[in-house]
């Protein structure tokens, strides 16, 4: 497989009935610069066709660290993420042999597929963008301090870098 991000799913939208089955690592190019992969995401995923919807069901470990919304070092978190998406597909499947091509209809704002191909890589982004902690602590709960040293925080009036303690400014 040239590109491990595009599925081709045209077999299985050709065919209703018809179902294929992934496992495969995959890299996430995260536009988000404060995201960072620890490696690439692990993939089950199982696409079936009905002939008027693409179904896709799996799952998808993603491990990765985002930075602690109180200090900011690094928090690693491992999202178990369950894929469960319908695509509606338009036309004549070409298994019926009657000169017709069936293709998958998508109305995302985010490109999820090329033509009859998925761009497993977008798909993956974009449920990682909705199942990700709004707030990522490095001590897990905002009762419990930090396991930083005072220095580094920022100043929240300035957003100065300077030391808290023994500042007398």
């Amino acid at each position: 497989m040239s590109n491990p991000t595009l599925l081709d799913l045209n077999s299985v939208v050709q065919h209703p009935g018809s179902s294929e089955e992934f496992r495969l690592q995959c890299p996430l190019a995260l536009e988000n610069r404060d995201i960072f992969l620890a490696a690439p995401a692990e993939v089950h995923l199982k696409v079936e066709s009905t002939g008027k919807m693409l179904l896709l069901r799996g799952s998808a470990v993603i491990d990765c660290t985002v930075p602690c919304s109180r200090c900011t070092n690094n928090v690693p978190i491992k999202l178990d993420i369950e894929i469960d998406e319908e695509y509606g597909i338009s036309g004549t499947p070409s298994s019926y042999g009657i000169g017709g091509f069936a293709t998958i209809d998508s109305d995302e704002p985010f490109e999820i597929f090329k033509g009859n191909s998925l761009i497993l890589s977008n798909l993956l982004y974009e449920e990682l963008m909705v199942q990700l902690p709004h707030q990522s602590l490095c001590s897990g709960s905002w009762d419990i301090p930090c396991n930083t040293p005072e220095e580094k925080f920022l100043h929240l009036d300035t957003g100065e870098d300077s030391l808290l303690k023994g500042n007398t400014d």
